[in-house]
């Protein structure tokens, strides 16, 4: 059979699946210079980055805080407070608007959100229903409920919880480079303390010890779980998060792919922090089983979305090709060092676990060959 023939045939079973690109990241040898961008806060202001702060246009622009939640009330709660201490708050001209949309619409969560109205009322607080389950119908209801007149939206998730300056060390990162999206660093905080092996990984929070992004480099790419986003950017753009990708997740990864193909610029502070809360359900060894699963079966979906050219039969064969080379040379390589971990008696720490983990995506890796989909996110 032809490899056009066999390409074709692969287009057509796949393709109602979806699959992603690989994410590539980039960095830049020096820091980034002072770029003359301009930018137009709805007939407002138009400011150099060099002044931005001086003409006081940052103090005028009107912040939309973003979260999603579903059945998180205690972790709402504390997002909630969290913002409430932003040290940037008082000097805001504009009020901050915090838009929460549940994708359960508990009454819990509306409580929550009403009497933090009647504790914060300079804080404006809107609390929206999405009765469709899944992120991504979250996710968009989210952008069909920012105004027209929004300069800023930050986004942050349920489980986390802002340092004090965050939003102002995201609005400075922004000044100083003219970036359209601002990004950074997510700490795990951990229920109970956890195994050094597992700490050595490095399974939670971002950047982690990766010596390769640094305060100020260039990304390209992004989450939601701690990003400020330049509305406009996005309402030019007219992207959205891919409802197919609600359960399997992904699709924020592919939103900021979309954004930085428009041409926008991604940039990583150190300086803004989030912390993440980490219970013992997903720090334990089956629920770190089933993460690799679930990043094994579903990339080869990730890589369908995000490459621009896998409508082409060639581009689709070659990924499966590669990705079972993948499958099957990293799960042999991990049993071997799983042989060796138990002959030489490290079987629990620093070799045993992580390989089991390699299995399990290498198994995941094999089963997402077939189009099978794994619902991570119920």
């Amino acid at each position: 059979m032809r490899l056009t023939t066999l390409g074709s045939f692969a287009t057509l079973v796949f393709s109602k699946k979806g699959y992603l690109s690989y994410l590539l990241l980039f960095t830049l040898a020096a820091p980034f210079p002072q770029h003359d961008v301009q930018l137009e806060f709805h007939g407002r202001y138009r400011a150099t980055v060099q002044n931005f702060m001086i003409n006081g246009a940052i103090h005028n622009c009107k912040i939309t805080i973003t979260t999603c939640t579903y059945r998180r009330p205690d972790g709402l709660r504390k997002l909630l407070e969290g913002i409430a201490r932003q040290t940037i708050l008082p000097i805001l001209e504009q009020p901050v608007v915090i838009l929460v949309v549940d994708n359960e619409g508990s009454d819990t969560s509306r409580e929550i959100c009403d009497a933090f109205r009647a504790a914060h009322p300079s804080i404006l607080l809107e609390y929206v229903v999405e009765p469709r389950r899944g992120i991504s119908h979250a996710r968009n209801a989210v952008l069909d409920n920012i105004t027209d007149d929004c300069d800023f939206i930050a986004m942050i998730d349920d489980d986390e919880v802002p340092a004090d300056n965050w939003l102002e060390m995201l609005l400075e990162q922004q000044q100083q480079t003219g970036a359209q999206i601002v990004r950074g660093p997510i700490v795990p905080v951990f229920e109970s303390d956890i195994p050094a092996w597992l700490k050595e990984q490095e399974y939670f929070g971002w950047p982690g010890n990766d010596a390769e992004i640094r305060h100020g480099q260039q990304l390209d790419f992004a989450s939601t779980n701690n990003t400020l986003v330049y509305w406009p950017s996005i309402s030019r753009a007219g992207v959205r998060f891919n409802p197919d990708l609600t359960f399997t997740g992904g699709e924020d990864r592919v939103f900021f792919q979309q954004l930085y193909n428009a041409g926008n610029r991604i940039v990583y502070t150190d300086r803004s922090i989030v912390y993440e809360w980490i219970p013992d359900s997903r720090s334990s060894l089956p629920a770190l089983l089933r993460l690799s699963y679930h990043l094994g079966v579903n990339r080869l979906k990730k890589q369908y979305y995000l490459n621009t050219d896998h409508g082409q039969g060639g581009w689709l064969f070659s990924s499966i090709l590669t990705q079972l080379g993948k499958s099957l040379g990293s799960t042999a390589l991990s049993l071997l060092k799983l042989i060796l971990c138990l002959l030489t008696g490290r079987w629990a720490a620093q070799c045993f676990f992580p390989e089991l983990m390699k299995i399990s995506r290498g198994a995941g890796l094999f089963i997402g060959l077939f189009g099978i989909r794994y619902r991570y996110y119920r």
